[in-house]
């Protein structure tokens, strides 16, 4: 085959969709485009097969454009089911605790026309390589090493119509199931859409037994089971076979649940929020806490933002409680970049009235409170660039500090200077001591040629006013100390550094320059 129908042919297979998958393990990321591959299940499976249980998973998404649903209800930004959008983001996680009980996460994005992007981090501790576990993942996702059948945790498509529903308390379609129904996970796969449209994925996990599971029993026939959350419950009802099935399905909301939470937000939820709530399984007491530490600014969406991206009601009391008024979508921001609520209070204390970005970036770079104060107490106000880059390059602040206090008024790049060309304090505090005026780079070529501070202190004592050359030039042709201190005499001018080098070089001694003295001619008083 020549090249031209080589290509012909790659471009056809490619049609439906190449899949590239591209993997940076030292960052924990995998970046997915082209092709159609459930991460979810690779995740799970994954999990699975090194015996990890699923502790909490969740999801979000947010659409660009208003649509209407099966109710015929206007949707909301961030906390319906999504329709007709053209423009769609989503993000979801899963967080699976070890066998020594640390928590690996999981976190997947998606956005219309961009890759999908998965990042992993996992607990100090957890035993786990982040970089291993890019590869297994990354090679689960591969065409050729996806399980085939289906088999594995069940995953579950509701599809609701898009005509008006009679009941606006209850949202009835249909479902259609994938899967092994006798799989021991106690977490199931979600897919809610509307008229076959991809919708937006939620991942249950029920302690104790699963609903849906068959516990011997055959998996096809007449099937029907109940699942209840907070927010309500969902009848399945239909016909079951190995590896899949389909029927209806109806979600009946929880309406004390429902006005308990419409006090908390000041709206009350309609149906397909409720369907969301149902999901989100929203602790009240959860909801509660929000509501006393956001009060007017809490909002349904708000709080289904920060119940989906797990972030505990302690770090949002402890926020508000240190005086900072940040917006929701910046306490998750905090949240998801790990910024510790001590982190953000030490700060606030410390008197630093930093933003959430100022606060991440600073976390991100590893400087902490104590560098920050530190150099403040010893006389420096660095901004955040400038902490950013004493910390990169190890400047010892017990330096800064003993150089702020003889005096000198240094910027950080001259700290930085002197601290790489190993320049200590003390050797630039002796001659400034000595009535030596050096510019840094003067002090950091005095440190190259390994001037001796003692011997250009004794020449100033002796009453030379050497320049930083001469003194070099001395100790480099060796002029003994002893012997340039001899030679002077207050009642005459100095030689200069030349001419001590000549008498050195010239082997001529002290008592023989006594007498050459005598032709130059005496300093008046």
């Amino acid at each position: 085959m020549n090249r031209t129908a080589l290509w012909l042919v790659l471009a056809l297979l490619c049609i439906g969709g190449c899949l590239e998958i591209r993997t940076d393990e030292g960052e924990g990321r995998i970046e997915i485009s082209g092709g159609d591959v459930d991460v979810e299940r690779a995740i799970l499976q994954l999990m699975a097969d090194r015996g990890w249980k699923q502790e909490r998973a969740g999801s979000h998404t947010s659409s660009t454009s208003s649509v209407r649903t099966g109710l015929g209800v206007s949707t909301r930004k961030g906390i319906t089911l999504p329709g007709r959008s053209r423009e769609e983001s989503s993000q979801s996680y899963v967080h699976a605790r070890t066998a020594n009980g640390k928590v690996v996460q999981f976190d997947v994005d998606r956005a219309t026309g961009q890759p999908t992007v998965v990042r992993i981090q996992a607990d100090e501790g957890a035993g786990v390589s982040v970089a291993r576990l890019v590869a297994d993942l990354s090679q689960r996702l591969q065409p050729g090493t996806r399980s085939k059948g289906a088999r594995g945790p069940l995953t579950i498509r509701i599809d609701l119509p898009a005509g008006e529903s009679t009941d606006p308390n209850r949202i009835s379609g249909t479902w259609t199931a994938q899967g092994d129904w006798s799989d021991s996970s106690s977490h199931i796969q979600f897919e809610i859409g509307h008229d076959g449209r991809p919708g937006r994925r939620h991942s249950v996990y029920v302690e104790g037994s699963a609903p849906w599971r068959t516990r011997g029993a055959s998996e096809e026939g007449s099937f029907r089971f109940r699942l209840d959350r907070r927010a309500g419950f969902m009848l399945f009802e239909g016909q079951r076979r190995p590896g899949g099935g389909s029927g209806t399905v109806t979600f009946e909301p929880n309406e004390a649940y429902i006005d308990q939470l419409a006090g908390l937000v000041n709206v009350r939820p309609d149906a397909d929020e409720a369907l969301t709530l149902f999901f989100a399984d929203l602790d009240l007491g959860y909801a509660r806490r929000m509501e006393q530490s956001l009060g007017s600014d809490l909002t349904l969406e708000n709080l289904l933002k920060l119940s989906s991206y797990n972030i505990p009601a302690d770090y949002v009391e402890g926020i508000r409680e240190a005086g900072y008024a940040f917006p929701v979508e910046q306490v998750i921001k905090l949240r998801s970049y790990h910024v510790p609520l001590e982190v953000l209070q030490g700060f606030k204390r410390a008197g630093y009235e930093f933003s959430a970005d100022e606060l991440i970036r600073i976390r991100s770079y590893h400087v902490g409170l104590d560098h920050f104060i530190a150099f403040r107490d010893a006389g420096y106000d660095f901004s955040i660039d400038e902490m950013i880059k004493a910390k990169s390059y190890h400047l010892p602040v017990e330096m800064a500090r003993a150089l702020h206090e003889a005096g000198f008024r240094y910027d950080l790049d001259q700290l930085i200077r002197l601290k790489s060309y190993h320049v200590p304090p003390e050797y630039m505090i002796a001659f400034k001591r000595a009535g030596y005026d050096l510019s840094v780079d003067e002090i950091i070529k005095a440190r190259s040629y390994h001037l001796n501070v003692d011997h250009a202190a004794r020449f100033k004592e002796a009453g030379y006013d050497f320049s930083l050359d001469e003194l070099i030039n001395l100790g480099s042709y060796h002029v003994p100390v002893e012997f340039i201190v001899q030679v002077h005499d207050s009642r005459y001018e100095n030689f200069t550094a030349r001419e001590l080098i000549d008498f050195h070089q010239k082997r001529v001694s002290a008592e023989t320059i006594n007498k050459i003295r005598a032709s130059k001619r005496e300093i008046q008083p």
